[in-house]
């Protein structure tokens, strides 16, 4: 390699300008962690209890919008997943000691 070539004219990020965001940030995400592992074990019971429900052929009469769409077990599975990702991706921004 040429001096030319070895030698950059672009610096690295030093992490210096973040410093400043740090002590509240690992805070927050642990937050964020715990509540979506909380969220996602709350619809998972949800869903497993409209599951169960739907099952024995016992629909509960109050669920979902007069006159509009019941409310699937679905929707609390798929809540569940997307609250568990949450919590696995914040736990994972989390920095380890």
């Amino acid at each position: 390699m040429t001096r030319r070539l070895a030698e950059s004219s672009v610096q690295a990020n030093t992490g210096q300008t973040t410093k400043k965001l740090e002590p509240g940030r690992k805070d927050m995400e642990k937050q964020l962690s715990a509540l979506g592992y909380w969220l996602g074990l709350i619809c998972t019971v949800l869903a497993l209890i409209l599951r169960l429900f739907t099952a024995v052929n016992l629909i509960p009469p109050h669920i979902g919008a007069p006159g509009g769409n019941a409310i699937s077990y679905l929707s609390f599975f798929h809540g569940a997943a997307l609250f568990f990702l949450l919590a696995i991706a914040s736990w994972c921004r989390t920095p380890k000691p």
